[in-house]
């Protein structure tokens, strides 16, 4: 019988302990998390783990059945993990035994061989089973990601055929809506994600600049993105009161989503607002993450910055300027960009490299084009001077003109154009706007030479004015309404063949002009009602005549009820236009022939219920509708 040594008992560790006998249990780092589980998961505090080293083998393979059913993958790995290391100590802790008994029963412990451990198999199948029920799972996930894709990809495809279509009184709550059910929908493929929230940024911001057409709307939108984007400041401010740390960042995730899809608020706020935002999202996320003790989690938070740092590399350079200010701008934006890279902090090695090579080929891109920018500078100031040089000829080409409103605004036209072109070389600068000025110079000294002449020929005008006032006031005492129309119309006619007067003594005549004829015209309306309710009351005589009078008052009741109703529709209508036009730079006038035309229309309707009322007195007692 060969006696047990300390040799004898290492080799027999250095059996059991051998690469074929560890090759048989299934490896528990493969696949227990997808990549797209352990982006999404958010920093959590790591509880300590409990002690199996007492445990016995049937007792930690219970323990492990019972992971099955775990739902947080991180915590079923590490429990795994140590109960897989207390089996093996369990295991490495009977091999003396085992050992002895070998030795005992007449074999050689340098050809010890370890029977097969049917527990082991069992804990090894408990494993397998686990793995099986997470690539279940992951295979579930990834289809709900596809079809959140899908759904999102509809959502986009909606957005964009907003853009051809008329503009709709519920287009913006139908955009809204559209945004709304994008925040709904949860993660995607992370190879489609970024393209998806980039496009997704794209058409909010190109369907609210499409809006400025609508300034009014246009205004009342961004202040409501204001007020969303203030709540939504105040939903964080919150979470400093909030002690749980995985709901903190998801909600600190969710906010930052829900910014990006609230829309643009008015430039003059547009960094205060986001400022706040970004200040008070820092401070609660800078409290949490202290908390959390395990630095590689910090880490992760950190790269999960680093990421939003990528796009905003990203989104900074996606359309170039064209002017050297520009460029300066973005310049400072990408050192600010890259200050709070720096201020960031370190992240995992492997992923930190990845997101840094990705943020480095974006600040790489944009030094690239900016070189290439102010290489070509002289370049673009030669195509600006012939861009300049056509503008001067387009204005010596109407400086003589003598339409003097439209030519202004054609002046005005080739003003704003010039601002907009750029530089051109120093040397041709002076000279090129000379001559462009020159042009303007022309033309409005031959404006002032005209209209300082008009006034000149205006006093005969003014005279004929003075005369038709006089003849207007003398036509107050004509009692006979067809002379009274008739000699209205002809100083009527008389005054607008007077001709033009300016200034103050246009305005004082016209009033005076104005107020008398209005005096007059109405009584002629009275009048005419008048005569034309006397009309109606012996058209009406006529149809009580007729057989079917009862049918034929009907029908004439039916009518006037018609056009009432669709009189008080375009009443209805013109009420709605003024609010429209109650901030514009002329509303006072605008409203002024808004309700002018709405006092006509109610008229109608006055009259117009006089005449029911006499249909209903003539109506037949027994006939009803």
């Amino acid at each position: 019988m060969t006696e047990i040594t300390p040799e004898n008992e290492e080799e027999s560790k250095e059996v059991v302990l051998s690469p074929a006998k560890e090759s048989e249990n299934p490896s528990l780092d493969a696949d227990l998390m997808s990549d797209e589980e352990e982006e999404d998961a958010e920093p959590l505090e790591e509880a300590p783990l409990e002690d199996f080293s007492q445990l016995t083998k049937k007792e930690i393979i219970e323990k492990a059945k019972s992971l099955l059913y775990e739902e947080n993958a991180q915590k079923a790995f590490r429990t795994f993990s140590a109960l897989n290391t207390a089996y093996d100590t369990v295991e490495k802790s009977e091999i003396p035994q085992l050992m002895k008994e070998w030795v005992e029963g007449g074999g050689e412990a340098k050809n010890f061989i370890r029977q097969p451990d049917t527990l082991r198999k069992e804990l090894n199948d408990t494993i397998v089973a686990f793995k099986k029920k997470r690539k279940a799972e992951q295979q579930k996930r990834a289809q709900e990601r596809l079809a959140n894709y899908k759904s999102k990809q509809t959502i986009l495809d909606s957005m964009k055929s907003m853009f051809d279509a008329n503009e709709a009184e519920d287009g913006l709550k139908k955009f809204r809506d559209l945004m709304n059910q994008w925040r709904q929908i949860r993660q995607v493929p992370n190879e489609f994600r970024e393209e998806l929230n980039k496009t997704f940024d794209v058409y909010v911001n190109q369907y609210f600049d499409t809006r400025k057409m609508h300034q009014e709307l246009f205004e009342v939108d961004r202040q409501k993105n204001m007020d969303a984007k203030i709540e939504l400041i105040q939903k964080v401010e919150v979470l400093k009161a909030e002690k749980n740390i995985r709901k903190s960042m998801i909600l600190l995730k969710q906010y930052r989503e829900e910014w990006r899809t609230i829309g643009p608020v008015k430039k003059e706020h547009n960094e205060e607002i986001w400022k706040r935002f970004q200040a008070i999202m820092q401070e609660i996320y800078d409290e949490k993450t202290n908390l959390i003790a395990d630095q590689n989690e910090v880490k992760e938070a950190n790269l999960k910055l680093k990421e939003v740092l990528v796009e905003k590399a990203e989104i900074a350079i996606s359309v170039m300027p064209e002017s050297p200010k520009g460029w300066s701008e973005l310049y400072k934006k990408i050192e600010a960009l890259m200050e709070e890279w720096k201020a960031v902090g370190p992240a995992p090695k492997a992923s930190g490299d990845k997101v840094w090579e990705k943020f480095n080929g974006f600040r790489g891109e944009f030094f690239a084009k900016r070189k290439e920018y102010f290489a070509g500078l002289n370049e673009r100031k030669i195509e600006n001077l012939k861009a300049k040089e056509a503008l001067c000829v387009k204005a010596e080409e109407i400086q003589n003109e003598t339409h003097w409103k439209n030519t202004s605004e054609a002046l005005r036209d080739l003003q704003e154009k010039w601002k907009t072109i750029g530089p051109v070389p120093d040397s041709k600068n002076d000279k090129i706007w000379k001559r462009f000025r020159a042009a303007f110079d022309h033309f409005y000294s031959a404006k002032k030479d005209f209209f300082e002449k008009r006034k000149s020929d205006e006093s005969g005008v003014l005279e004929i004015r003075n005369t038709v006032l006089k003849a207007l006031e003398e036509l107050k005492e004509e009692t006979d309404p067809k002379e009274l129309l008739g000699k209205l119309k002809t100083q009527q006619k008389a005054w607008n063949d007077a001709g033009h007067v300016s200034g103050k003594a246009h305005f004082s005549t016209y009033n005076k002009y104005r107020a008398l004829s209005d005096e007059l015209y109405d009584r002629c309306r009275k009048e005419g009602v008048a005569a034309k309710q006397k009309n109606f009351k012996e058209h009406l005589s006529k149809l009580t005549e007729k057989s079917n009078a009862g049918d034929e008052l009907g029908q004439e009741e039916r009518r006037i009820r018609g056009r009432m109703r669709t009189i008080q529709e375009e009443i209805d209508g013109l009420e709605n236009n003024k609010n429209f036009f109650a901030n514009t730079k002329n509303a006072q006038s605008v409203l002024a022939q808004f309700d002018t035309k709405i006092e006509a229309l109610k008229r109608q309707i006055d009259q117009m219920k006089k005449e029911l009322n006499l249909v209903r007195t003539v109506k037949p007692k027994n006939d009803s509708e």
